[in-house]
């Protein structure tokens, strides 16, 4: 196998195994294809780069390897439960306000990252966005994460998730829950001032304050000349930065094709843990995995913009 291409499957199999939880797994891969590079540098390209990369992943892994091992533990009903929980307490007919009701039954009882999942999924539909994402920041302020709130509503105002009006009735609301908890946070204003050269004035600041947020899926209306899968949401199988990379079974392979090297995405979904960003997307690499566990799929690099 030549080098790049072991190097690449290493890497493939690390991200694979962090996205699933593996982190002992992706810190061994991550290990062994940074003694591929050091064995042979003289034959990489910007091998230092390369290095540097990796070794700011690993360090990621292990850092998650240890915050599991410190980490307290906290009680979490059975999932049983919790299923149990949303089904009754939820009234409505209309799927999304049933799962809304659910969420907030979760809530209410203390099941906070439990909620959080829920009201995650809820930025998706128009009729919920609101409501959830008042809920997000009420959950991340009822676990003490003040600084993680304040940073998804500059996210949210930032990548222009709901309308003025409602950012300004969101505003207010996490305005309220500061000041009854007695957090005297700074909140932000509910617009994007513009800067003289027409760009939000804090976006660079922005950028360089916070980490970009690890997306987990990513929503994409397809180029008009691939009509039988117009929109399509796929799971997230790495991410560098503003870089995502997919995984396309080779089942569909007319459907990667269609992501051609060059393609640009007019309308793409971004989701994480917390929140939803929406914007443009450039397809800047396309290949088919000719090796490994994963030979026959197509292996696409995707940069987001804006974020």
């Amino acid at each position: 196998m030549e080098i790049k291409k072991q190097i690449k499957s290493l890497l493939n199999e690390a991200s694979l195994y962090e996205v699933q939880g593996l982190y002992d797994e992706s810190k061994g891969r991550y290990v062994d294809a940074i003694h591929v590079i050091q064995q042979h540098a003289d034959e990489i390209d910007h091998h230092k780069e390369v290095m540097s990369h990796i070794s700011n992943k690993l360090k990621q892994v292990i850092q998650k390897i240890e915050r599991m091992e410190n980490e307290s533990v906290t009680y979490q009903m059975p999932n049983i439960v919790l299923d149990v929980m949303k089904n009754n307490f939820s009234s409505s007919r209309d799927k999304d306000q049933a799962a809304l009701e659910g969420a907030l039954a979760l809530a209410g009882f203390g099941q906070y990252e439990s909620a959080l999942e829920e009201f995650t999924k809820l930025l998706k539909p128009e009729s919920t966005r609101l409501e959830a994402s008042k809920n997000i920041l009420f959950c991340h302020l009822a676990k003490g994460r003040a600084s993680k709130a304040a940073d998804l509503f500059i996210y949210w105002r930032n990548s222009g998730l709901m309308g003025s009006d409602q950012m300004v009735e969101l505003r207010n609301y996490f305005q309220k829950l500061s000041d009854e908890a007695g957090l005297n946070l700074e909140i932000p204003g509910a617009e994007v001032k513009k800067s003289a050269a027409g760009h939000p004035a804090a976006a660079s600041s922005l950028l360089k304050s916070r980490q970009i947020d690890e997306f987990r899926s990513l929503s994409v209306k397809l180029p008009k000349d691939n009509q039988k899968h117009r929109l399509r949401e796929f799971d997230i199988h790495s991410q560098s930065g503003d870089i995502v990379n997919l995984l396309v079974s080779n089942h569909e392979k007319e459907l990667a094709e269609g992501l051609k090297k060059g393609t640009v995405l007019d309308a793409v979904q971004c989701f994480s843990a917390n929140a939803m960003f929406s914007g443009k997307a450039t397809v800047i690499d396309n290949i088919e995995i000719v090796s490994g566990v994963m030979a026959g799929h197509f292996s696409i690099d995707i940069k987001i913009h804006g974020i």
